[in-house]
Parts: C-alpha cells; sequence; structure tokens
C-alpha cells in the first residue's frame, strides 16, 4: 500500500469535555458555592441533553439531590436554567407538598374523562402557550423554555418525600421509556426532560443525633450526612425506582467560609438586579466591600439557618436600605453606592459619591432603557457581557447593516475597519461578509448574524448606521 493510500489512525482523547461543557460548568459552579458533585452531575445531564444518538426513548437524566436544607439543591437546578434559557424560571416547577393527595397528580398530568378540569387533546395546546392544567402537557414543557433554542427541560420537583406515594409510580413509567399518557390520553415525549428530585431526606434523623443542619460542625461530616441520606433513600423508595434513578448527589454542609462565598454571589446578584431592574435615570454602581461581607455574615452566624438567614441579613442591612434611598430619589444616575462598616457600629454606612461611576447622562439614550451605551462603561460593559451570553446560546438572526460615508472615499475605508472591529470584538456579531461600494456615493455594507437586543446596543453607540432585519437569503456579489 502506498503512503498515500494509507489511513491514520488517532487515538480520542473521551476524557475531555467540550467547550460548551464546560462553558456550563464554569457558569454553574461561580454561583453554586461548595458542591462540586452537583456541578460535575449537571455538566453530564447537560452533555446528555446535547448528545444527538442519546437514547431518546427515556430522560436525560433522573437525579435525586438530597442534603440539608439550604445547601442550593433547588438553587442548582435554577442556575442550570438560567445558563440554558436566560433565566431562573425557564423551568417546569413541582411541590411534593401539592400532591399529598392522589387526585393532585392531576396537576401534572390533567383530569380524565368526566372529571371537573378535564381538557379535550389538543385543546389550548399552542406550541410554547402554556397551559391552566397539566404541568406535563407538551405546551407547558415547551413553554418553560422560555423560547430559547437549547432544547433541554429541567423539570424539579421539590421536597418529593412529601409527595403521595402515586408520584413515584407515575414517574416509574416515566423514566422508563420516556413517555406519558395525559389524563386526556394525549401521550407526552420525556426525550429532552431533566428529572431533579430535591428532598431533605435523612436530615431529620442526622438533625436528632448531632443537632447541625446549615453549617458544616466539628461533630458532623460529609460521611455522616452521606449515609444518613442513603439509608433513607433506601427505605423510601422501592427498588425498581432507585434502579431509574441516575444518579443520588448529596449536597455537603456548608462551613463558614462557603457561606462567605455566597455572600459574594448574592452582591453581585444585587448588582444585575441594579441593572435589570433600576430606572435609567437611576442607573448606579454598588460597591460593597469586604469590611461590610464580613458583617452581614456575622450577623447571621448566631443561627443554624446558614444561607436562609445570611439573605435575611442581607435584605434587612443592604437590600432595604439601598431600596428606600432609591425611593427619596437620593441616587441618580452614574452615582456610585460604597457600602462599608466602620468600627463599632452596629448597622452598615453607605456613602454615595456624585458621578463616581464611569457614565454620564449624556451617554443614556433618550427612551426609557436599562442600558447604558457608552463602551467604556461599566454598567454597560455588565450589560453587554449578559447579551453576549445570551446571544451565545439563542438562534441568531441576519441584519444588514450600511454605513454611508458621501464623497470621501478614504474616511469610509477608515470608518469601516473601525465597524468591523467593533462588531466583533466588542458586540460579539458574527459578521457573516462585508464589501464595499466604491462608487459615489461611497457605502460600507456588512451583514451579521446577531439578536435583537446586540442590535439595540450597536445602534446606541452608531446610531448614524442604518441597520435592517433580513428576512431574505444572503445576496450574490457580482
Amino acid at each position: 500500500m502506498s503512503q498515500a493510500n494509507q489511513i491514520k489512525r488517532i487515538k480520542l482523547n473521551t476524557t475531555q469535555v467540550s467547550t460548551k461543557e464546560e462553558e456550563f460548568t464554569t457558569f454553574v459552579e461561580r454561583y453554586l458555592v461548595g458542591q462540586p458533585g452537583a456541578v460535575s452531575t449537571l455538566g453530564r445531564a447537560y452533555r446528555t441533553g446535547l448528545n444527538p444518538i442519546a437514547n431518546s426513548r427515556r430522560p436525560i437524566a433522573v437525579l435525586i439531590f438530597a442534603g440539608p436544607s439550604r445547601s442550593g439543591k433547588s438553587y442548582s437546578v435554577e442556575v442550570a436554567a438560567e445558563y440554558c434559557h436566560g433565566s431562573r424560571d425557564a423551568m417546569v416547577r413541582i411541590e411534593g407538598e401539592e400532591i399529598q393527595e392522589r387526585h393532585e397528580l392531576a396537576r401534572l398530568v390533567g383530569s380524565p374523562p368526566g372529571y371537573i378540569g378535564y381538557e379535550k387533546p389538543n385543546d389550548k395546546q399552542t406550541p410554547g402557550v402554556p397551559t391552566t392544567s397539566a404541568k406535563l402537557a407538551p405546551a407547558n414543557l415547551e413553554a418553560s423554555r422560555h423560547g430559547s433554542t437549547c432544547p433541554i427541560v429541567w423539570v424539579r420537583i421539590n421536597e418529593v418525600e412529601k409527595a403521595h406515594p402515586a408520584l413515584f409510580d407515575l414517574l416509574l413509567g416515566a423514566t422508563d421509556n420516556g413517555k406519558l399518557d395525559l389524563g386526556n390520553n394525549q401521550e407526552v415525549n420525556l426525550g429532552k426532560c431533566v428529572f431533579v428530585l430535591t428532598s431533605n431526606l435523612g436530615m431529620r434523623e442526622l438533625q436528632q443525633q448531632q443537632k447541625a443542619i446549615g453549617f458544616l460542625r466539628r461533630d458532623t461530616t460529609v460521611k455522616d450526612v452521606s449515609a444518613s441520606v442513603n439509608a433513607a433513600i433506601v427505605e423510601k423508595f422501592r427498588p425498581e425506582f432507585r434502579n431509574r434513578i441516575d444518579e443520588v448527589v448529596v449536597f455537603n454542609p456548608l462551613t463558614r467560609a462557603q457561606v462567605r462565598q455566597v455572600v459574594d454571589v448574592e452582591v453581585s446578584r444585587i448588582q444585575d438586579r441594579i441593572l435589570s431592574q433600576v430606572a435609567s435615570e437611576q442607573l448606579f454602581v454598588l460597591c460593597v466591600d469586604e469590611g461590610a461581607k464580613d458583617f452581614i455574615l456575622d450577623t447571621a452566624d448566631n443561627s443554624a439557618g446558614g444561607v436562609a438567614d445570611m439573605k435575611r441579613s442581607l435584605k434587612r442591612y443592604l437590600e432595604d436600605p439601598i431600596g428606600n434611598e432609591l425611593l427619596k430619589g437620593t441616587i441618580n444616575l452614574g452615582d456610585k453606592v460604597i457600602v462599608t462598616r466602620e468600627d463599632g457600629d452596629d448597622e452598615l454606612s453607605f456613602y454615595l459619591e456624585r458621578c463616581g461611576a464611569d457614565i454620564t447622562a449624556s451617554e443614556i439614550p433618550p427612551v426609557p432603557s436599562h442600558t447604558a451605551s457608552s463602551p467604556d462603561s461599566h454598567i454597560f460593559q455588565r450589560k453587554l457581557a449578559d447579551v453576549k451570553d445570551r446571544a451565545s446560546r439563542s438562534e441568531r438572526l441576519l441584519f444588514d447593516l450600511k454605513l454611508v460615508g458621501g464623497a470621501d472615499l478614504n474616511a469610509v475605508k477608515n470608518d469601516s475597519a473601525e465597524l468591523v472591529h467593533a462588531l466583533k470584538e466588542v458586540f460579539g456579531f458574527k459578521v457573516v461578509e462585508y464589501w464595499l461600494h466604491e462608487e459615489e456615493p461611497f457605502a460600507f455594507k456588512v451583514i451579521v448574524r446577531g439578536i435583537e437586543d446586540q442590535i439595540a446596543m450597536f445602534k446606541d453607540k452608531y446610531p448614524h448606521v442604518i441597520v435592517t432585519r433580513r428576512v431574505i437569503a444572503l445576496p450574490k456579489k457580482s
């Protein structure tokens, strides 16, 4: 055999994760503190959900998240949904306490014929529009994705141990072949669903023994929690249902240092809410120093409530005072609010720097908006990062951009170079094609892929560029 016809064999590194999965786990790990096992499990579920050869005759994964209260079990699913669909609400939420009676299973599958609430097949089942009943109806599953192109549907069942045993019979069939019949005999395909069952199983027994929930005390170890959880799961679930469970993740009790990291996460969430919810004329930058964060943790440390108690302290000492100043109109556009704790004080101190943030009124478009338009602005950068992140997970549209330069060809060439750089490097567009019209009036045209929010931010900075949405195929240049 000649050299040219030899087959080259390359060993594949199947342990190396894809860039998509790495980005997903990095995002989840940023917000979910102290739970590496849960991060890895969610990453594997995400990988399976995107795998084109995955078995479509069963759900993507059936997971049990068990462990101490307020350790992040429910929150972890919210973070995963936020990455996949851009919202922490982008999931099907089921509460175990809502289905403590057998007839309450109708909340999930709808009422059978002859019962109140029965809906004929296809009644009110417009794709992407949620229905008023049957949480597992196809339209509700699709609507839970909030229009995202990511195919994964997250189904979270909170405190599953409180639900009626009939729920497990329902899940047994659904997890066996990936299909479920509603009360109106409509078949539902669950092949793109990730079922996450959260539970506090074993925690009551452990609390009675060692009196520790939420924080990792010296008399409580991760091994103790795992042993108590596993024993409770064996006692609660029948063997045939346990065999359908892909993974049981025991959440670690949070140490004080880890709850301190949660304080950092929650403060960053407050800044995110400032960008998305505060009126444009009051947009400001929040700076909370380490002493203030330590104070928030210290005020919650006398209770075993852990993260829950810390969030109450955060609301009382940080959110409420800032909200009060916003209502009074003290904080204006471009201000910087500095939060610190001064020695001996039992409250936080708040200082205001007028126009301390790198944003001015002239940089905000005249229409009401939550986006500052200067690329040098801290607020702009935070908002743009969010828009680019959503664009990377959404279906991008085609847009035509046109820069008209009149009779100065050199000026058009210089401006076009800046424009292409900004489109790619600043705003994160995918530039499909561009060309220069070298006859008067000179013009530069670009075709890009992006989302509407990217275009809105781009127009704030480049209002002179003409933007139209393309609804036909790309042209063939002569």
